[in-house]
């Protein structure tokens, strides 16, 4: 049996294609909190909730990084919509 033992709940990625507007990655859309959180009960993974929370605290603070980084504020704004929040 194989079997493949990557931490999907991890990956995540975004696209810009040429002239157009960032997007997430269609293979790492659409999981919910609760979906998560049932993958770390079933794996042992005590801190899934606060880690739910730092990783939610973290992408909030994406203007700040993308104005650090040097992004227009059009291009951060870009960015910022296709953050998804999980319910």
């Amino acid at each position: 049996m194989a079997r493949n033992c990557d931490d999907h709940t991890k990956n995540f990625a975004f696209l810009l294609p040429e002239g157009g507007r960032w997007q997430l990655a269609a293979a790492y859309d659409g999981i919910t909190a609760d979906e998560l959180l049932r993958l770390a009960d079933r794996h042992g993974i005590g801190p899934a909730r606060e880690v739910i929370g730092e990783v939610t605290a973290a992408i909030g603070k994406c203007p700040i990084f993308a104005r650090e980084a040097g992004l227009s504020p059009a291009e951060t704004s870009r960015i910022s919509g296709v953050h998804h929040r999980l319910n």
